[in-house]
């Protein structure tokens, strides 16, 4: 595999504060992306690095004031599928993905994203 650098890539995330710190308006934007120099608007993000050095995560989970309890259920839901997949395709570990995800359909159904019965 070529590990030399022949482009960079750049995201940008931007975060409006309100007096209280709190998160009123996140966007972002790529510069890949067709809409390059329009931030995208959102409610939620999280974010997580492996950090080479220190072999540890550095997190970031933000939401505006005005997402609500269902949207957060979704984006959890939606969240922890995409997870699912990238663990499997990073590990080919599929026992434990399924078992993964079968905890992503019992968050499903908890939180009324799924029929009960699926």
């Amino acid at each position: 595999m070529n590990k030399k650098v022949n482009r960079i890539s750049e995201i940008k995330i931007k975060v409006g504060l309100n007096s209280d710190n709190i998160p009123v308006e996140i966007g972002w934007e790529a510069s890949d992306d067709q809409q390059a120099g329009n931030s995208r608007p959102c409610k939620a993000m999280f974010m997580s690095f492996f950090e080479k050095d220190n072999k540890n995560s550095a997190v970031m989970d933000l939401w505006t004031q005005d997402f609500e309890m269902g949207e957060m259920d979704f984006f959890v839901f939606q969240t922890m599928q995409r997870l699912t997949d990238a663990y499997y395709r990073g590990t080919k570990n599929a026992q434990l993905a399924n078992q993964m995800q079968e905890f992503v359909r019992h968050f499903g159904k908890s939180t009324n994203i799924l029929p009960k019965d699926s």
